[in-house]
């Protein structure tokens, strides 16, 4: 059936792996023939990239409801949602939405206007609360209280790992576990890896090792810069390149540390990078060095380039990267023993062209795109026929 009208609800506007995929599923959603527009919390870079690929967004600025672990504070913010929930009530009226995705563990107020208007739900949780290493903030006293609420807003949740739900509404709280998928980063372009460091304007000669992410405490920077340096003082034509952006105060801080270090000269930071499949093939190496991860997107789109990944041992990343047979596996914090992948990984060809051969057979066979399409989709087609059958 065709020609029934969504509303997605994605918070972020910036380029991320939430936006990305929020991109993949609408369109997998177009593909089925289903109106979508794309409602965002705030402006953003990525709206732009919507829009010209013919999807109809708008801006309708919300908070993130699961951000601080004091009880006055989160109570304010969720009396501040419940006011905005009228709002996307409103705005559900005006598109004549059969469907709601929120595609993001932020949305409350959507979730809370589509239970008031009696349209179905669909909540994609993303995210992990920080008392499992994730950025989200609730107090003690309302965890138990989260996955009986969330349950009672949507009709279906959605969850890229298992590690993510658990970490939500813990074992056997229902939802969906679909794996992300991506589309192959570099798409139809030949990019040889001299094209793509021209290009990001890295060295031409030289290994590099390359570190996705955002800019953010979580993605572990620190850890993974006092890990090379050691390697770095023993090999000068080794140099780092970090894809992405995030809070300046925390670029200061690494600017910081690398200065400490002794090794700024030899780390460029490129801001975010749009063409993620030039960077990830211009790198001998992608280093994932995440305190928590409830999936690991940068891993499988490095897999697919058929770069090498070395990653932490955490969430979604501790099942995705299996330790020496598509990338190595090493336990968050320890400096030794990612001073030793590294080196590894840069040194043993044969171990290297091991763990690429399995990385691409892996993104091949469990994360392509289209997969990843239709089972979200097959999913929203099941939810609308058991609320219209209502």
């Amino acid at each position: 059936m065709t020609g029934k009208r969504l509303t997605m609800v994605q918070f972020c506007a910036g380029w991320d792996g939430s936006s990305l995929s929020a991109l993949s599923i609408v369109n997998g959603f177009r593909r089925r023939g289903w109106k979508t527009r794309v409602v965002f919390g705030n402006p953003g870079e990525v709206a732009d990239e919507f829009r010209s690929q013919g999807i109809e967004t708008q801006v309708l600025p919300h908070k993130s409801w699961l951000r601080t672990d004091s009880i006055p504070r989160f109570l304010r913010i969720m009396w501040q949602e419940m006011r905005n929930a009228a709002q996307f009530r409103s705005l559900f009226a005006d598109r004549q939405s059969e469907l709601v995705y929120i595609n993001t563990a932020t949305g409350l107020c959507a979730a809370v206007a589509a239970r008031r208007a009696g349209l179905p739900c669909i909540w994609h949780m993303r995210e992990q609360l920080s008392h499992v290493g994730g950025e989200l903030k609730i107090p003690g006293v309302f965890r138990s209280w989260l996955p009986s609420f969330c349950r009672r807003h949507a009709q279906e949740m959605v969850f890229n790992t298992e590690v993510a739900r658990a970490g939500m509404i813990g074992e056997g709280g229902g939802g969906k576990v679909i794996p992300i998928g991506v589309p192959d980063p570099l798409g139809d372009e030949e990019w040889t890896p001299d094209d793509s460091r021209r290009e990001l304007g890295l060295s031409m000669s030289g290994k590099i090792i390359g570190v996705p992410g955002g800019l953010r405490p979580v993605k572990g920077h620190d850890w993974f810069f006092r890990s090379v340096a050691p390697l770095m003082s023993e090999r000068d034509d080794l140099t780092v390149a970090v894809a992405g952006d995030g809070d300046p105060e925390f670029r200061a801080g690494l600017d910081s540390l690398v200065a400490e270090l002794g090794i700024q000269a030899r780390v460029k930071f490129l801001g975010a990078v749009k063409a993620m499949g030039r960077f990830y093939r211009a790198c001998d190496l992608i280093c994932i060095p995440s305190r928590s991860e409830t999936f690991g997107r940068c891993a499988v789109e490095a897999m697919a380039c058929q770069t090498p990944v070395v990653a932490s041992r955490v969430g979604g990343l501790a099942t995705l990267v299996r330790h020496e047979q598509n990338g190595l596996s090493v336990p968050f914090g320890s400096v030794a023993e990612m001073t030793n992948a590294l080196g590894r990984l840069l040194d043993d060809r044969e171990l290297a062209g091991r763990c690429v051969v399995a990385g691409r057979a892996d993104y091949g066979e469990h994360f392509g795109e289209t997969v990843y399409q239709d089972k979200v989709c097959d999913l929203a087609d099941e939810v609308w026929t058991a609320a219209s059958l209502k």
